[in-house]
């Protein structure tokens, strides 16, 4: 494998964490923060604090800080719950002395076998029950009104979906931000592994964040096989990530768990609002767009989708003028606790999803999203130029073929066309942009939508491009790639970037997806495949709104690897983690493949 040097190992998140610790040793932060993005004038000051360990229904003792505003309570709280020592005492100092001033008490737990609780650090297995336990305690305090929310991004947004299980009444409304309850769709892509995972997973072994898990990343994804890299790489064995890697299909016991399915579902179950800030290119999106879908309280529920990455960052080529996601959505926080927690009826909580189009450059607000479409065809054509730089065609078509009929058929007829590449999985396609939350490895991983170049020459990679296009064309929801193909490998993967062309020639990357042939259109469990065999692969890349605009082009790269965002395939057949090796494989794709995007019909 290729040797990699890795830049900027601490992320923007803990950078500004730091920047804002030591400005504070000037000036007041809070102050900053709040004239930095407009908030309103602070209506309290801080009052008593307590540090104290909490213990859950086990016995185990959480250690958990609390604030309540100076003066006469009882007072609105806020939970917040956070695994992150990078974090630590300061999100307490800072995000609760924020709401603090707003006049809520503010209850900061650190999550078990994190910081000072005590337990064993175990993802996710033990959210549920703990965060549940700290909000019934919470609603026996006599310094609580008997109106409680929950903040927080990332994982700490995980806490909050987990406390859903079984929460007191005193539960309001909460503000998941950045984490859906799918777990499957935020490991996997039909077979592949998400490997910003692998790297959360290096940073996050045990107790505190190991910074060297950045340094090491680069060996670990690329060591065959990998179900060796947790002792190698993180020092010890880590049985949660084992199961992660093992169960890769949703038939896999990891993920036919009762708990497990009661976590997936909680949203169709949840009777109280929430309030959702998400991000195209962030790498949990997937599956918390489906949550506020399946959301029981959508109709007093509230979603807003930006152009940003994970934790409302913006990695984006294009002048975007999306406004300050940080400032957006801290007034939104505001008004919305304001209504829920303290009876403000003034503030606006009204109920609504509002998407960011990217290709427009502008803010569009829907009752349901996406809104009705029609399916645009574009047919892959002339793939014996498309080895040659985006001469390969994406010519209009009429039809599409509805590979869900025919998922688990072994093949399809022979193809009338068909253009043949050699994947190599030691020299893999570069990630570049898109969903993948690997910023933590330097400027040239960072996600979102960002310049294309370098692909289309590289012989592992077909290209296709359309016609200008003669108006603009509004696409918004799932942008579906079937892809007819064959390999002599007994098991592969392929991928699909789609991509916007200006007319000066810059390539912005819109979506991408990645499928092997053994979890082929999201198959449970997998399909045993015959090299050599014609089957149809169908990428439903994840949802976007986006306007490709008048004289602008389509284009369409091909290829069977997208590294680092999802990991290599070997090019054998069985569990990917459990590959010692590797072998290149003759890929074929052939006519009958197609693009079908969903347009808005102009008005």
């Amino acid at each position: 494998m290729r040797t990699k040097k890795v830049v900027g190992a601490v992320s923007l998140a803990l950078i500004s964490i730091l920047l804002l610790t030591l400005v504070s040793a000037v000036v007041n932060r809070l102050d900053i923060m709040r004239v930095a993005w407009d908030l309103p004038e602070f209506s309290h000051q801080p009052g008593e604090r307590q540090d104290l360990m909490l213990a859950m229904r086990d016995g185990v003792k959480l250690r958990t800080l609390k604030q309540t505003p100076a003066g006469d309570g009882p007072w609105p709280a806020i939970l917040i719950r956070n695994p992150y020592d990078t974090m630590g005492t300061d999100m307490f100092n800072v995000i609760c002395e924020l709401w603090v001033r707003y006049g809520y008490a503010c209850v900061y737990q650190e999550t078990r076998g994190q910081l000072k609780s005590e337990g064993e650090w175990e993802p996710l297995v033990n959210e549920p029950k703990d965060t549940s336990d700290t909000l019934y305690w919470m609603a026996s305090e006599d310094w609580v009104d008997g109106n409680i929310g929950m903040w927080g991004v990332s994982y700490l947004a995980l806490t909050q979906w987990a406390g859903a299980m079984d929460y007191p009444p005193e539960l309001k409304t909460f503000m998941p931000t950045s984490m859906g309850t799918d777990f499957h769709k935020i490991l996997y892509e039909k077979g592949n592994f998400r490997l910003y995972i692998t790297l959360w997973v290096l940073l996050m072994p045990d107790r505190g964040v190991n910074i060297k898990g950045v340094m090491n990343f680069f060996n670990a994804a690329e060591h065959f096989p990998h179900n060796e890299i947790d002792e190698l790489y993180a020092g010890k064995k880590l049985e949660w990530y084992q199961e992660w890697i093992r169960d890769v299909g949703t038939a896999a016991p990891t993920w036919q768990r009762e708990d497990a399915i009661e976590v997936k579902n909680l949203a169709s179950k949840l009777d109280i609002p929430v309030l959702i800030f998400e991000g195209w290119y962030d790498p949990f999106f997937k599956a918390e767009l489906q949550d506020y879908q399946s959301l029981a309280s959508r109709e007093q529920s509230r979603m807003v989708i930006g152009p940003w990455s994970h934790i409302q960052q913006v990695a984006s080529s294009l002048d975007l003028d999306s406004e300050d996601a940080m400032k957006m959505s801290a007034k939104a926080m505001i008004e919305w606790f304001d209504y829920y927690l303290k009876g403000n009826t003034s503030a606006d909580v009204s109920a609504y999803i509002s998407t960011f189009d990217i290709g427009a450059n502008r803010w569009q607000q829907y009752q349901s999203w996406p809104p009705e479409t029609e399916e645009m065809i574009f047919e892959l054509a002339n793939l014996g130029e498309s080895n040659a730089c985006h001469k390969g065609e994406l010519n209009l078509g009429k039809e599409m073929v509805n590979t869900d009929e025919t998922a688990g058929e072994a093949s399809v007829e022979t193809p009338i066309e068909t253009v043949s590449f050699t994947y190599d999985p030691e020299n893999p396609v570069p990630s570049r942009g898109g969903a993948s939350y690997l910023g933590p490895l330097g400027p040239k991983m960072l996600p979102g939508a960002v310049t294309q170049e370098g692909f289309c020459e590289r012989d592992d990679v077909l290209s296709f491009q359309s016609k200008v296009f003669e108006k603009d064309i509004h696409i918004a929801g799932v942008i579906k790639v079937n892809l007819r193909v064959s390999s002599d490998a007994e098991d592969t993967a392929f991928t699909a970037k789609l991509m916007d062309v200006a007319p000066d020639g810059t390539v912005i990357n819109m979506r991408d997806s990645i499928s092997t042939l053994s979890y082929r259109n999201d198959s449970p469990e997998p399909l045993v495949y015959t090299p050599g065999s014609f089957v149809d692969v169908m990428l439903d890349m994840w949802a976007i709104e986006w306007t490709l605009k008048e004289g602008h082009h389509l284009r369409l790269d091909v290829s069977s690897s997208n590294f680092p965002a999802y990991n290599i395939h070997s090019n054998y057949a069985g569990n990917w983690a459990a590959q010692a090796k590797v072998k290149t494989a003759s890929q074929t794709l052939s006519s009958g493949s197609f693009v079908s995007l969903p347009v808005v019909a102009q008005d």
